[in-house]
């Protein structure tokens, strides 16, 4: 798509625009819902960003081109929280499911519905952020893998704020967080089908 897309508010609803150098065109959206305004991200050759819809469930959408299309979430939860990234050739989310719990959920160019990955049960107590409450520099540990890691960090509105790829075989890391305002945020960790989310108190 040789066009630059960004969200438009119409005075009544959000929608995806493209622009092509000469003007502004505004993609219908699927039904009376709103694009969320996540920052949209290139995946599977379609442009994948948050849509709410008018049952308030927020759902990944995608933008072939063409038209936006919603895809089904996993099950009856409120929907995505901020802007989906790419790790390992697969699309991960955080998800707020039925239950009202945050899960990560994941999407794969051969799957046409996201599934919840479970969080990390095996060496559990090997994953760990400190200190926090933290100020200027946050460590992080996590076990042995053989594949590379992420750390994601996020700030209550779902926003990615920060993030970090480690080498395979990383056990402890350090983010330099001083220029972050204080508050609370969520740190995830992803390693390969393993994560953990941490909440952290940054003062």
């Amino acid at each position: 798509m040789s066009k630059i897309s960004h969200s438009y508010n119409n005075t009544s609803q959000y929608q995806l625009t493209t622009y092509d150098g000469t003007a502004i065109k505004p993609i219908s959206n699927p039904d009376g819902g709103n694009n969320q305004g996540s920052v949209p991200v290139i995946y599977n050759n379609k442009l994948n960003f948050g849509y709410t819809d008018t049952a308030k469930r927020v759902h990944l959408a995608q933008y072939n081109g063409n038209a936006i299309k919603l895809v089904n979430n996993p099950d009856t939860g409120s929907g995505y929280i901020g802007s989906p990234i790419i790790f390992n050739d697969t699309l991960f989310f955080v998800y707020t499911n039925e239950l009202k719990v945050s899960r990560l959920a994941y999407l794969k160019p051969s799957t046409l519905q996201p599934e919840l990955l479970n969080a990390v049960k095996n060496n559990i107590n090997l994953y760990s952020v400190y200190p926090n409450p933290a100020h200027n520099i946050l460590n992080i540990v996590l076990p042995v893998k053989n594949t590379s890691s992420d750390i994601i960090i996020y700030d209550t509105n779902g926003s990615k704020i920060m993030s970090k790829q480690l080498p395979s075989n990383t056990t402890l890391t350090q983010m330099n967080i001083s220029n972050l305002i204080p508050g609370v945020y969520s740190v995830i960790l992803l390693n390969d089908a393993d994560y953990k989310i941490f909440k952290l108190l940054k003062e």
